[in-house]
């Protein structure tokens, strides 16, 4: 298992398929194909890989979340966040922060209507996106 540093930025990673285990103020969550998890800013949690997959992650920072609980969602299907998640990736290589910024909160809204607690931590309270940075796969 590895521990992560203090996170330095929020972040919302995918699982497309494969299994990775995160460990978190006592609590196991297991990140399986068709789902994700919020990372919260200065979160600090282990995981470990049980099974190699592909793990989509946006790194952001914002204001207005108040929450340090990780928190998984099912996402259905992942069409929607595959087409989303190069539509980023498009907008952060053409240096468009403004499409960006659009095509996240378009993530975050979608993922809110799939899970009630996710929505009220990220889309009642106020969030105001201050940057939103590389994709990592």
């Amino acid at each position: 298992a590895a521990t992560t540093p203090q996170r330095q930025c929020y972040g919302i990673s995918f699982c497309v398929d494969g299994l990775i285990v995160f460990e978190h103020d006592g609590k196991k969550i297991e990140l399986t194909p068709n789902s994700a998890i919020f990372l919260p800013e200065k979160s600090q949690y282990t995981w470990k890989c049980i099974k190699t997959g592909k793990y989509p992650q946006i790194n952001f920072e914002a204001d207005g979340i108040d929450t340090t609980d990780l928190v998984k969602f099912e996402l259905g299907s992942y069409a929607f966040f595959e087409n989303k998640l190069k539509d980023l990736q498009n907008a952060l290589i053409t240096s468009s922060r403004a499409r960006a910024m659009g095509i996240l909160y378009d993530i975050i809204d979608n993922i809110g209507g799939k899970s009630r607690l996710l929505c009220c931590c990220l889309c009642w309270s106020g969030l105001r996106l201050r940057y939103c940075g590389a994709i990592g796969h």
